[in-house]
């Protein structure tokens, strides 16, 4: 950063608001979400809410066996996970529209002006100004 240039704390402040005004109301859309997923192309089918519970469960009967509960089984967790990955993908795509504007890829908001200057007049540089050529400490 240019020795001219600070960051401007009110744009940035600003910006901060919105963010934070844009997460609060996605928090709110999210917590309404649910997702649908299906395993064995449709025979078992999953519906999850945005906390990760799983809110409906359909099975086709073609798909119970009692000699063959591994397969039902395999359908039922495709059908979760498929939910799962649909919420998550949900959250990811609401979430990134959220801090998409926050910098739009420019830089920080900026004004030239002086850097400030310490008050202390000629202070002295490190390691110098100290009784009998001391240092201070962690300084040799």
């Amino acid at each position: 950063m240019p020795a001219e240039e600070e960051v401007d704390i009110n744009a940035l402040v600003q910006r901060a608001q919105v963010l934070r005004h844009r997460l609060e109301r996605a928090q709110q859309d999210l917590s309404r979400i649910e997702a649908e997923g299906h395993g064995g192309g449709g025979l078992v089918r999953a519906v999850m809410s945005a906390e990760n519970a799983l809110v409906a469960l359909t099975i086709d009967t073609s798909v119970i066996d009692p000699d063959d509960p591994e397969t039902l089984c395999a359908l039922v967790l495709e059908a979760v996970n498929d939910a799962s990955r649909g919420i998550a993908l949900r959250r990811e795509e609401r979430m990134s529209g959220i801090t998409d504007g926050f910098t739009g890829g420019a830089p920080m908001p900026m004004r030239s002006r002086p850097r400030v200057v310490p008050l202390v007049p000629n202070r002295p540089a490190a390691g110098e100004g100290f009784r009998d050529g001391q240092r201070p400490p962690g300084q040799g």
